[in-house]
């Protein structure tokens, strides 16, 4: 654990520039359990990237915590409690409640990307829509290596792109490292990042503006 906060760190202060001129701004939860940044080419905004470490976050939702949900927010130090997972440091929230229906893709990336989401996803997550079946998206899943190390993560950007493209740019940004399987995910659901300083919550990011109840949450505390 004290090599990948380390490591983690090194993310968060290291010198992000290239030679394309993207830059990134930077912030973290305070156990650096993920980092997130606004990468910027020149002055313009064109993604957003959170990196995680997974071995802290243990999943939650409406399904396994009915009486949670859907306040969560206003739950979590007695969900960290109810599942002794100590004080909260970090959340990831996201809301599957109100999902149009999709219609899914026949394609065989596509389907090998579903199937694998059955065989590895929590419960809850193997009933929902989350892969984009679409060619082009604003959201991708990314599963990256740091000196042998997996980490998770998952970028927004401001316009439609492929799955080639969002290699090609992650490529022009120091510090992500080996990029392996890049997945398109739907961009329908909200989702939030928050840190927490003194059991007090701090909104690292939200994709919609005041959305205010989650249906399930992976969550970091204090107890690893």
């Amino acid at each position: 654990m004290k090599k990948m906060k380390i490591l983690l760190l090194f993310l968060l202060f290291g010198h992000c520039g290239s030679a394309e001129d993207y830059r990134t701004i930077q912030k973290s939860d305070g156990g650096r359990n993920f980092v997130f940044s606004i990468i910027k080419d020149g002055d313009k905004e064109i993604a957003k990237f959170c990196l995680v470490d997974p071995e802290p976050f243990y999943f939650f939702s409406v399904e396994s915590d009915k009486d949670m949900f859907p306040d969560i927010e206003k739950n979590i130090q007695a969900l960290s409690k109810r599942k002794n997972r100590g004080q909260p440091i970090a959340a990831i929230l996201a809301d599957f409640n109100h999902q149009p229906k999709v219609k899914k893709s026949f394609s065989i990336k596509y389907l090998v990307n579903y199937f694998g989401i059955l065989l590895f996803a929590p419960p809850y997550i193997k009933k929902i829509s989350i892969l984009n079946p679409d060619k082009f998206s604003r959201r991708f899943f990314v599963e990256t290596k740091i000196e042998g190390r997996d980490y998770y993560g998952a970028i927004v950007i401001d316009t439609p792109l492929t799955v080639n493209s969002v290699k090609i740019l992650l490529k022009n940004v120091r510090n992500v490292g080996d990029i392996g399987i890049i997945t398109p995910i739907l961009d329908n659901f909200p989702i939030k990042l928050v840190s927490f300083s003194e059991k007090m919550p701090i909104i690292i990011y939200e994709s919609e503006k005041n959305h205010k109840e989650y249906s399930c949450i992976f969550l970091a505390g204090t107890n690893k």
